[in-house]
């Protein structure tokens, strides 16, 4: 029972009943031959290609999701030093992803952590220079929102992976960091909405 919801399936051969003749038997030989060679090629590929659980790549990638974070909300605080919303906000929404990380440790001397740089790409091309004035703010929450996006996705791979685990300690983990993204989302969401009409349309 592999607790996967897809319809099995396998390769079949269906040959008429009775005597067969040179050429199937000839046909037969060969596809012996055929299916022996592919049995050792497939026994050489399992020996080069060693299975293992992908557990801790997604934490890997949720905690460097975090820590990007916490990086970009310091970027965005020190370019807009005359926003102190902003640069308050910033301090609440790292403080949250910082905590996540914190929370994330223990669990990867259980399943292991696989770092990669694709979040630290990510927030390079979200934030390649400083923005300035309040259309600089816009687009500065709305590369945020999408690197919390990335947050979001990673928890909720890591999430599902703890229940097929029945790993409880890390589905609460992922419950307390998700409500904690919720947040972090719902500020940059509120913020771009309330700034965004007056940023497009008044002539700066």
């Amino acid at each position: 029972m592999s607790k996967q919801p897809y319809y099995k399936y396998a390769a079949v051969k269906v040959s008429k009943a009775g005597a067969e003749g040179i050429a199937a038997k000839v046909t037969d030989v060969a596809g012996k031959v055929i299916d022996k060679a592919s049995e050792l090629t497939d026994t050489l590929m399992s020996s080069a290609h060693k299975e293992r659980r992908r557990v801790s790549d997604y934490i890997g990638i949720l905690i460097e999701a975090n820590e990007e974070f916490a990086k970009a909300c310091g970027e965005v605080s020190s370019r807009h030093m005359e926003e102190i919303e902003i640069r308050m906000g910033m301090t609440k929404l790292s403080e949250f992803s910082t905590k996540a990380i914190a929370v994330l440790r223990p669990f990867t001397e259980k399943y292991g952590e696989r770092e990669t740089d694709e979040t630290d790409e990510l927030r390079d091309t979200l934030l390649p220079s400083v923005r300035a004035g309040s259309f600089g703010v816009l687009r500065d929450l709305h590369s945020l929102y999408v690197l919390s996006a990335q947050i979001h996705i990673s928890l909720t791979i890591v999430m599902q992976a703890s229940k097929e685990l029945r790993d409880r300690e890390l589905l609460e983990a992922c419950m307390e960091m998700d409500e904690e993204n919720k947040r972090q989302q719902a500020w940059l969401l509120t913020q771009i909405e309330h700034r965004a009409p007056h940023t497009l349309v008044v002539p700066q």
